[in-house]
This record gives structure tokens, C-alpha cells and sequence, in this order.
């Protein structure tokens, strides 16, 4: 069959989804049949009470879920069909996936597995991809100029946040306060601030810089930040403007 005719006859029949911003289907003919997240597991540490009638829980963690996508990917012949299979499969390497019927989500995926297999129409293959996936909603950012303020993360476990700092004045021993009065409270001390340089805590990547230039040493930071699922506080002892980053994220 010729190209033209092929891409002009043929339709989608499943959702959109998309790679890291690209129509799977209008770059590969991958067109999606079944878009299956599974749960991960659990990694926690606990040991009975003396009283043996309760617990106490030294760590808990939601492990990374599981993605399996299923889609039938077509080509007007076979060089053309295998062409498009490759370039399917490399795409999904590492990619954020979108898909149009879980709206307001995205997975942040790796890929683990594939197969490939005769889906018994010429020239179609079924092609099943099989991810590491976290299931997020997209970048979440909250700014505020005051001292003290409060956000809601409508996420269901905690999550790495991006703090970015930019005072009004220069400081000495300025600190932030990250859910004050709560169990996760975490305070942060800066023996100086800059004025308007941009000093940036980045529990998403991991790592700390001022103006640019890693700052590691320039804070008391032992571990990175998190915000919480509900409501989460930030109060500070200086004046500036805080922006606040992070991903709602979610067990399944």
C-alpha cells in the first residue's frame, strides 16, 4: 500500500497519549488499547510493642507502581511498520505520559520491559510496554512575599519541594520553617542571605545553589526537604519572596 493512502485511510480508535509531549499515534501509528497502572509495594520497618498490642513503625515508603501500555502500531508495509515500532519503543525509554483519559495526570515513567507480537493484521504489531511509573499531577508553584503562609498538596504521599528564596534585604542567621508545630517540622538556617540573590533548596533534583553556584555548605540542611499530603505551612524570620515547587504525587 502507499504511504499516502495508508495514513490517509487510517484512523485512531483508542485515547491520546502522549511522550513527553509527543501524539504517539500521529508520530508512531501507536494506536493505545489498554493503559493498566498497577500498585507497588511497601518497604516498611516495625516491630511489636512490649505491651504486644500495638506497633512501632521505624520506616514506611510507597514503592514506584507499575504502567502496562498495550497499543496496536501500524505501518502501510513492513519496513514502514518496524520503522515506526522501533521509534515507538526508544521513545518510551524515559518520558513523562500523558494519557486523555486520566485527566489531570501525568506518570513519570522508565521503561522496564516490551514485547512485541503479531497482532494477525498486515501490517499491525501489538506492542506491549511495561514502565516503572510514578503517578503525579503536574508542577504545583505557590509564591507569597509574607512571613507566614499555608498551602494544600493534594497529593497522597509525600513529595520532594523546590524552595526558591529571593530576600528583600541582606540577613544574618535567617531561618525557614517548613510545617511548623507539626511532627514533620523542619527548620532551615542560613547563616546570610544576599539581598535579591535567588538561593534555591531543590528537594526535586537535590541539590542547593545561590545565584547559580552550588551552596551546599551555606545552610544546615542534613536531608531535602518534603511537603505533606493536606495542609502544609511555611513562615520565615526574614522578608522576601518564597516560591514553593513540587509534584502532587500519588501511591497508584
Amino acid at each position: 500500500m502507499d504511504l499516502g493512502d495508508f495514513y490517509n485511510h487510517d484512523r485512531r480508535l483508542g485515547p491520546t497519549m502522549e511522550f513527553n509531549g509527543v501524539d504517539v499515534y500521529g508520530r508512531f501509528n501507536a494506536d493505545v488499547h489498554t493503559f493498566t497502572p498497577i500498585q507497588g509495594g511497601i518497604d516498611n520497618t516495625v516491630q511489636r510493642k512490649v505491651s504486644r498490642s500495638a506497633f512501632d513503625v521505624f520506616n514506611f515508603d510507597f514503592r514506584a507502581g507499575t504502567l502496562e501500555v498495550g497499543a496496536y502500531v501500524g505501518g502501510a508495509n513492513k519496513l514502514d511498520m518496524l520503522m515506526n515500532v522501533n521509534g515507538y519503543i526508544a521513545a518510551a525509554q524515559k518520558c513523562i505520559i500523558y494519557y486523555s483519559e486520566d485527566i489531570g495526570f501525568e506518570f513519570d515513567a522508565n521503561l522496564e520491559s516490551y514485547s512485541v507480537t503479531d497482532a494477525g493484521v498486515e501490517w499491525f504489531s501489538n506492542v506491549t510496554l511495561t514502565f516503572n511509573a510514578i503517578r503525579r499531577m503536574q508542577l504545583t508553584t505557590e509564591s507569597s512575599t509574607r512571613s507566614s503562609f499555608e498551602f494544600e498538596n493534594l497529593g497522597s504521599v509525600p513529595s520532594g519541594v523546590r524552595i526558591t528564596i529571593v530576600p528583600s534585604f541582606g540577613y544574618s542567621n535567617a531561618t525557614l520553617t517548613l510545617n511548623d508545630n507539626l511532627d514533620t517540622e523542619m527548620v532551615i538556617r542560613f547563616p546570610k542571605l544576599t539581598k535579591s540573590y535567588k538561593f534555591i533548596i531543590d528537594g526535586i533534583d537535590g541539590k542547593v545553589t545561590e545565584n547559580g553556584i552550588n551552596a551546599i555548605l551555606s545552610t544546615d540542611l542534613i536531608s531535602f526537604p518534603k511537603v505533606y499530603p493536606g495542609i502544609n505551612t511555611v513562615s520565615t524570620n526574614f522578608s522576601g519572596t518564597i516560591t514553593i515547587e513540587y509534584y502532587p504525587t500519588f501511591e497508584i
